[in-house]
């Protein structure tokens, strides 16, 4: 029989032409093929008489028969190789993204893309693929409370994803859609925290961006859920607020996060972000901690924390003398000496405290962000007296105290590089010792000699402030001076008040490879002053004018 365009290619034909596996393989047509053109021969034969159901079930077979012999090679893999494979395709989240000590900003990132591609290939592959708990056990996903219909859609992937993980511990990115959430509850929230909190025992990284009262709900649910909640693998864990205020630790909604139950396992945390929230860390084992970000801590439990977290490197935390909420978990801890911390790199302690620097040692820090309020800095000068670390940057925030005691604690740490002064009046007498001491060839070279960004903060609304004070900062010499290329003024002021000598001295700054940024604070608004900007422009046209007559 030949065959033309116009008329399609028989069964038997199409075993010929191309060739199948068992022709390539074995040199001609298996015995299904066999079967299947005899079987097409004879109802070539029979066709004026019709064919039966039965002949038609018979060839359904035999069809079924062949398929399965002319299956691709790869389906002829044992399903542990073909798993195996599929494994290797995966992009996952490793431990060190997972850290998440910022609020996430990949969650366009679909941790199942590989997954789904997998189960569209064919029945096969999806079986496979299905059946392969490690490919479910790390979800990253949206979840809209507000729209039913997206709702179920959301939390029917995280169900599947749960359950086809199997017992594997999971790793769980979670943002809900605060569109529509304001201060109620949506009514949807409590099937995605029996979800959630059902697979409490499998969790190992966990993290959920959504609306305070989300969080809030969550956490209520977590400490009332009828069977106790238990997460005894739970190693990073991070909860973010996506409201648009900032983070009131004396709120009404404050949840003081106690997800885990005093009688549970207590879990070994390494990574705790919650800067949107009051944490509880009595019921933790803080033993394998490393780093925390946490939204308040009083005063007993940041020392609760440094004497029972030996290897942790990162802390930041907002101190409170007090918490409002929650009395039932309130910590009592109290040193009764010195704390040394040997493992701490970063340590930022913000808030009301003002004496929690004469009660511990750190003699590996190198970022140190802190207040020094109430005429207390001699707390911190000890601090890093008795440390004899090596600094590299500091944040300082001065309400009280001289220059002169400010210059003190600077003289203690010669390796800063990066420096910060946040207050409420200037600090004319650092500015002049910065420049005096400028010039390597100098007696006071040991004075900061490592400076390379300096930062002046001032919350006043002075109107007048002193530019003159960033040349004295940086005067201009051939001389080998300290590395010191940026300087940074941000002002609270409703203009910037600048004299034609003053522009021009701040633009040969400039000139001389000095990166200067101002920022003035306008209505919580911030506005950056460049050498762009129309008033140094004016006020140069200005002084060349002058000059010039």
């Amino acid at each position: 029989m030949t065959s033309t365009k116009s008329e399609p290619l028989s069964d038997t034909e199409n075993l010929q032409y191309p060739p199948k596996l068992c022709e390539i393989i074995e040199g001609g047509p298996c015995d299904a093929c066999t079967m299947l053109m005899d079987l097409d021969a004879r109802f070539r034969i029979d066709d004026l008489g019709g064919h039966s159901e039965e002949q038609f079930n018979v060839r359904w077979d035999i069809l079924r028969k062949v398929n399965q012999r002319h299956d691709p090679m790869a389906n002829f893999l044992p399903v542990e190789l073909a798993s195996a494979i599929f494994k290797r395709c995966l992009s996952l989240p490793t431990p060190e993204s997972l850290s998440l000590l910022k609020k996430s900003n990949d969650s366009e990132v679909d941790w199942l893309e590989v997954q789904r591609k997998l189960t569209s290939i064919n029945r096969n592959w999806r079986d496979i693929a299905c059946s392969t708990p490690d490919l479910w056990n790390s979800l990253n996903t949206t979840i809209t409370l507000q729209d039913e219909t997206l709702f179920a859609q959301n939390l029917a992937t995280l169900r599947r994803a749960t359950e086809r993980s199997g017992n594997l511990p999971l790793a769980l990115r979670i943002d809900i859609n605060p569109d529509g959430i304001y201060e109620d509850l949506p009514p949807s929230s409590f099937q995605l925290f029996d979800v959630l909190c059902k697979q409490a025992h499998r969790w190992e990284y966990l993290s959920i961006t959504a609306p305070d009262c989300v969080l809030a709900g969550l956490t209520k649910y977590a400490t009332t859920f009828p069977t106790g909640l238990d997460a005894p693998y739970l190693s990073h864990f991070s909860f973010f607020s996506s409201n648009d205020t900032s983070w009131d630790y004396y709120s009404e909604w404050d949840p003081n996060l106690v997800l885990i139950n005093a009688n549970a396992h207590r879990p070994t945390p390494w990574y705790i972000n919650t800067p949107d929230i009051t944490l509880s860390i009595k019921f933790l084992d803080l033993s394998q901690l490393r780093q925390l970000n946490v939204g308040c801590l009083t005063e007993p439990e940041l020392f609760r924390l440094l004497s029972h977290s030996p290897h942790m490197t990162f802390l930041e935390c907002w101190i409170a003398t007090r918490r409002r909420h929650f009395s039932a978990v309130v910590d009592s801890f109290s040193p009764q000496t010195v704390i040394t911390h040997t493992a701490m790199k970063s340590f930022s302690a913000d808030g009301d405290s003002n004496d929690i620097f004469q009660w511990i040692t750190m003699p590996a820090v190198e970022n140190l962000f802190c207040d020094a309020m109430d005429g207390n800095i001699h707390y911190l000068r000890d601090f890093l007296d008795r440390s004899r670390c090596s600094l590299t940057t500091l944040n300082l925030f001065l309400s009280e105290g001289t220059d002169e005691e400010l210059i003190n604690v600077l003289d203690l740490t010669p390796q800063i590089e990066r420096l910060t002064i946040r207050g409420i009046v200037p600090r004319p007498r650092l500015f002049h010792h910065l420049g005096q001491t400028a010039h390597s060839t100098e007696a006071e070279t040991s004075f900061l000699p490592y400076l390379r960004s300096f930062s002046f903060c001032t919350r006043s609304t002075f109107e007048r402030f002193d530019w003159s004070l960033l040349r004295k900062t940086t005067p201009t010499s051939k001389k080998h001076r300290r590395p010191l290329h940026e300087i940074c003024v941000e002002l609270m002021s409703h203009q910037i008040q600048m004299t034609a000598e003053e522009v021009f001295d701040v633009v040969g700054l400039i000139n001389s490879g000095i990166d200067i940024k101002i920022w003035v604070s306008v209505d919580a608004k911030n506005m950056e002053v460049n050498h762009d900007n129309h008033l140094i422009r004016e006020a140069l046209e200005n002084l060349r004018a002058k000059r010039g007559s």
